[in-house]
C-alpha cells in the first residue's frame, strides 16, 4: 500500500511539474508585500486558483503531449495517457469551481475575468495554440505572467482607487516588462531546442525564420525594450536611477544570452530577480545607504560568480559584461543617494585604493595587469562622479534638484549600451564607424542619451565623443554633461 502511495506520488509530481509551483510564490510574494495592508481572502483564493490552474495546465498538456513525450522525453512521463485525462478533468473541474466561488466573494470582475482567460487559454493550448509559432509564446506568456500579475494588482488598485485608466496603466507598469522579458526567454529556449522540435515536427519561431534571424529579431527587441525603458519614467525624480539600473542591466544580460544562446535556466533567474527589484524600486519612497550597499554586494555577487578571470569556465564576454554592469550600475546607485554623500564616499574610495589597495584588482579591468586605481577608464569615472555630485550640493537632502541630478546618467548608461550593443551584434550585419565601433553601437549610444537628456545636440555630442574618444571617451562625455549642466545653471540665474 505504501509503494503504491509513493509511486502514484512520484507520478504526479512528475506529471504536474510540481517543481515548477515555487514560480506561483516569486510572482505573488512581492505583490502581497506591497498590497499586504489591503489583502482579503478573495485574494487568497485568487492565488490559490493560480496554483490549480498551474497544475491544471502541466497535466492537460502532458495529455495531448503523451506520444511526443513518450518518445523523445520519456523522463517527463509519469501517468498513462488515460490517467492523465481524468486527473486533467479533475482539477479543471476544481478550477471552475474555485473560479465560481471567487466570482462570488470578490468584489471585483478582474477575477473572474481571468480565471476565465487562464482556462480558455491553458485548454485549447496544446491542440491549437501551441502548433502556431510566436503564438504559442504569446498565450504562455498570457496565462503565466500577464494575465496573474495585472489581473491581482489591479484588483488591488481598485479598492484604494476610482481611477480606472490610472489603475490599469499601473498595473501595466509591473506585468508588461516581466511579461516581455519572460516572452524573450520563452523564444531563447525554442532556439535552444531546435533540433528536438525538428525531429517532432513541431514549427517555432526559429525553424520558421531560422536561428540567426530569430536572434536578430530579438536583440532588437530588448534594444528597443532598453530605449523605452529609458525613456518613461514611471517613478519619483530620486528613484528614476535605479530604475535606468535595473532596465540597463536585464536589458544587457539578455543581449548576452541571446547572443550565445546558452539558457539553463539562468535568464530566468535573472528575469525573477529584475521583477522582485522593479516591485520594490515602485514600492518605496527613497534609497537610503543600507539599501545601496545591498546593491554593491549584489553586484559584487555577480562579478565574483561571473567574471572569467575568477571563474575560467566562463566565456569572455561575462569580462566585458561585469565591467559595464559596474559602471552603469554603480553609477545609477550613487544619483540616488545625497550628493555630499556621494562627494564623501569618493573621496574616501579613491584614498583608500591609492593608499592602502594600490594593487587590488577585480579581473575586469580594460587592460590585463592593471590595477583598478590605475584603469583610465575607472579614474575618468571617479573623477566624474566627484564633480557631478559636488556641482549638484544643494543643502539638505530634500532641497536636492533630483531631475538635474539625474541629468548626469547618460555618462553611466550610454556608453555601456553601446558597448554591449556593438559586441552582440552579428559579424555579417554590423557596420563599423572607426575602428573598433559600429554603426549599431553608436547608434545605441546617441538614442540611450536621448532617452535620459531629451537633447538631439547633447545626444549627438555624447555619441562623437565616443565614437572618437578612446580611452578618453568617458572624460569628453563627463565633459559634456558638465558644461551642460553649467550652462542650465546660467539659464536659471
Amino acid at each position: 500500500m505504501v509503494v503504491k502511495v509513493k509511486e502514484n506520488l512520484h507520478k504526479f509530481i512528475i506529471s504536474t511539474r510540481i517543481s515548477g509551483l515555487p514560480y506561483i510564490g516569486v510572482i505573488f510574494l512581492p505583490l502581497c508585500i506591497t498590497y499586504w495592508s489591503i489583502l482579503d481572502f478573495s485574494d487568497v483564493v485568487y492565488m490559490c486558483l493560480s496554483i490549480v490552474g498551474y497544475m491544471y495546465g502541466m497535466l492537460i498538456n502532458n495529455y495531448y503531449d503523451y506520444e511526443i513525450d513518450a518518445k523523445y522525453r520519456p523522463e517527463k512521463i509519469g501517468f498513462s495517457k488515460e490517467e492523465l485525462k481524468n486527473i486533467s478533468k479533475t482539477f479543471g473541474s476544481l478550477y471552475i469551481a474555485m473560479n465560481c466561488y471567487l466570482a462570488v466573494i470578490s468584489s471585483s470582475i478582474y477575477y473572474l475575468l481571468g480565471g476565465i482567460t487562464t482556462l480558455c487559454t491553458v485548454s485549447i493550448y496544446t491542440p491549437f495554440l501551441k502548433p502556431k509559432p510566436l503564438i504559442k509564446n504569446l498565450s504562455t506568456v498570457l496565462y503565466m505572467c500577464f494575465v496573474p500579475i495585472h489581473i491581482f494588482i489591479e484588483h488591488q488598485l481598485d479598492k484604494v482607487s476610482e481611477d480606472k485608466n490610472g489603475n490599469f496603466i499601473k498595473a501595466l507598469t509591473v506585468s508588461l516588462p516581466f511579461s516581455f522579458l519572460v516572452l524573450i526567454r520563452e523564444i531563447l529556449l525554442d532556439i535552444a531546442d531546435i533540433n528536438e522540435d525538428l525531429a517532432a515536427n513541431i514549427v517555432t519561431l526559429p525553424i520558421l525564420l531560422e536561428k540567426t534571424e530569430t536572434q536578430i529579431i530579438l536583440k532588437r527587441c530588448i534594444t528597443v525594450f532598453w530605449v523605452t525603458g529609458l525613456y518613461f519614467r514611471v517613478v519619483s525624480s530620486q528613484l528614476y536611477p535605479c530604475q535606468v539600473g535595473l532596465i540597463s542591466a536585464i536589458s544587457a544580460y539578455g543581449l548576452h544570452r541571446i547572443d550565445c544562446i546558452c539558457e539553463e535556466r539562468e535568464f530566468m533567474i535573472g528575469i525573477l530577480w529584475f521583477y522582485w527589484l522593479w516591485n520594490f524600486i515602485l514600492y518605496i519612497d527613497n534609497i537610503t545607504i543600507l539599501h545601496a550597499l545591498i546593491g554593491l554586494c549584489g553586484i559584487g555577487a555577480i562579478i565574483f560568480n561571473k567574471n572569467p578571470s575568477i571563474n575560467q569556465l566562463n566565456p569572455k564576454i561575462w569580462n566585458v559584461f561585469c565591467r559595464k554592469l559596474v559602471h552603469m550600475c554603480v553609477g545609477c546607485l550613487a544619483l540616488t543617494i545625497n550628493p555630499m554623500t556621494v562627494a564623501y564616499i569618493v573621496i574616501s574610495v579613491k584614498t583608500t585604493l591609492r593608499i592602502l589597495l594600490p594593487r587590488l584588482s577585480l579581473g575586469i579591468e580594460k587592460k590585463a595587469g592593471t590595477s583598478l586605481i590605475n584603469d583610465t577608464g575607472v579614474k575618468y569615472w571617479l573623477l566624474f562622479l566627484l564633480i557631478w555630485s559636488i556641482v549638484n550640493v544643494n543643502g539638505k537632502e530634500e532641497s536636492t534638484n533630483w531631475d538635474f541630478y539625474n541629468k548626469g546618467l547618460p555618462f553611466f548608461i550610454s556608453d555601456p549600451a553601446g558597448a554591449m550593443v556593438g559586441r552582440t551584434t552579428i559579424i555579417g550585419d554590423k557596420i563599423m564607424l572607426w575602428k573598433e565601433k559600429s554603426v549599431q553601437g553608436t547608434v545605441m549610444v546617441i538614442l540611450t542619451a536621448y532617452a535620459l537628456n531629451k537633447s538631439a545636440i547633447l545626444s549627438i555630442g555624447i555619441g562623437l565623443a565616443e565614437l572618437f574618444g578612446g580611452e578618453l571617451d568617458n572624460a569628453l562625455i563627463g565633459t559634456l554633461l558638465l558644461a551642460n549642466r553649467f550652462k542650465q545653471n546660467v539659464l536659471l540665474l
